[in-house]
């Protein structure tokens, strides 16, 4: 057994867990024997077929779907030859409601997608051919679904004209809800971490800045 060693990780959220969350662990992922995921007292041995060899850093991603929603304890071990590394454990909520949820982790276990796997995200977990998880406005009967929810009342003729261009365009345009000065305030906050390398960020990187708000601006402002 190897002297355990504890490793500084970053969570891509907070307190409650959506979806697919990650544990971006701050150790190098060369010579990688095994990655274990402890949740509450199971043990989840890490898909390690898509971790590359190379880089500072090890993402550990997990499919929150899978598990049931209540409270749960985290805990990462990455076991090398020579040493072990563990995060701490995190205490985080699962809540993953709703029938969308629901046809999510069976579509999930019929493609026999795992609870974690390490690297970059892996296309081929997932079903986008199931029919049941594909949004309403991206279905060929898009307009057909916007005029029958408009006429219903469902949707606003305001909300309808943008939901329209969205369909025909792939994007839409809402003008005038944010102010002038919360835009600038957004572009100092990303430029200001970007250049303080936040989460090991580097320029050229296509890594995304995630939980910017929350470590920029304290819980309960309004401002970002």
């Amino acid at each position: 057994m190897h002297p355990q060693e504890l490793a500084d990780v970053t969570w891509s959220t907070p307190k409650t867990a959506h979806g697919l969350i990650r544990a971006t662990i701050h150790v190098e992922p060369a010579d990688v024997k095994s990655i274990a995921l402890r949740i509450n007292n199971t043990k989840h041995n890490i898909d390690l077929s898509s971790l590359a060899a190379v880089g500072d850093s090890i993402p550990v991603n997990i499919h929150t779907h899978l598990l049931a929603d209540g409270f749960y304890e985290f805990e990462v071990t990455v076991d090398y030859s020579s040493r072990t590394v563990r995060t701490p454990v995190r205490k985080m909520q699962v809540a993953n409601p709703g029938q969308l949820a629901s046809q999510v982790r069976d579509s999930l276990v019929a493609r026999n997608t795992p609870i974690g796997f390490a690297g970059p995200c892996d296309s081929g977990w997932y079903d986008f051919a199931d029919q049941k998880l594909i949004p309403w406005f991206d279905r060929s009967d898009a307009e057909e679904e916007l005029n029958l929810r408009i006429e219903s009342g469902a949707v606003s003729v305001s909300d309808g004209n943008h939901l329209r261009s969205f369909i025909r365009d792939g994007f839409m345009v809402i003008r005038g809800i944010l102010s002038d000065s919360l835009i600038n305030d957004a572009i100092v906050a990303m430029d200001t971490a970007a250049a303080s390398g936040y989460q090991g960020y580097k320029y050229g990187d296509s890594t995304r800045l995630e939980q910017l708000h929350v470590e920029v601006v304290p819980y309960g402002e309004t401002k970002v």
